[in-house]
């Protein structure tokens, strides 16, 4: 029987906690500021006060994509990875499922997708809008009970040896700021870059 997503988010939020021992806890600040900048013009505000501007329903989905972001992330000097490093020192409390969640949630990459088709309550169909691939079904039980045709979203599809679906954190798109988001993600794969997100 395929584990549930439950059993993979708790997984997941094991790993986060990890990510605030004090090697990785500078990390982990420096990814979420660079993913909460834009969410209020006040730089200063903390946690709580951008929760109070915004609201804890627009926080939320933007600290999940913070946090995945970081799992998938190396940092010199020696090219480590939380994920690799909760693993390495705790994998041993982790199911097989769970660990090879965790494995392909750190190879992922986000993209934008269009909602093709919907089974409601079962999966989704979705092509990728940034990539060259054919459309992929992802099994999906509460997003295809919320999303309809034609709606656009950013997310993570991972696959494991059972089941492709989309990762935790996901994030609703109108279209004209995600053909927008297309253009400028474009225009930045083109220019030169001296980092390297494997």
């Amino acid at each position: 029987m395929p584990a549930t997503r439950e059993r993979f988010s708790e997984a997941m939020d094991r790993v986060f906690r990890w990510g605030h021992r004090p090697e990785w806890d500078k990390h982990c600040e420096q990814v979420c500021d660079l993913h909460l900048l834009g969410l209020s013009e006040d730089a200063e505000l903390d946690l709580q006060g951008l929760s109070e501007a915004v609201g804890q329903e627009a926080l939320e989905p933007a600290i999940a994509c913070a946090l995945e972001d970081l799992a998938t992330l190396r940092f010199e000097p020696d090219d480590r990875n939380l994920v690799d490093d909760y693993l390495r020192r705790r994998g041993w409390t982790e199911t097989p499922k769970a660990r090879e969640y965790l494995l392909a949630v750190r190879d992922s990459v986000m993209s934008l997708y269009e909602v093709q088709e919907v089974e409601p309550g079962v999966s989704l169909t979705l092509k990728d809008l940034l990539r060259n691939v054919a459309p992929i079904v992802v099994s999906e039980r509460m997003g295809s009970m919320q999303l309809v045709r034609w709606d656009i979203i950013a997310g993570r599809v991972v696959r494991t040896s059972d089941a492709t679906m989309l990762t935790g954190a996901v994030l609703h798109f109108q279209r004209q700021m995600a053909q927008g988001f297309s253009e400028g993600r474009q225009a930045v794969s083109q220019a030169p870059c001296a980092c390297d997100r494997r």
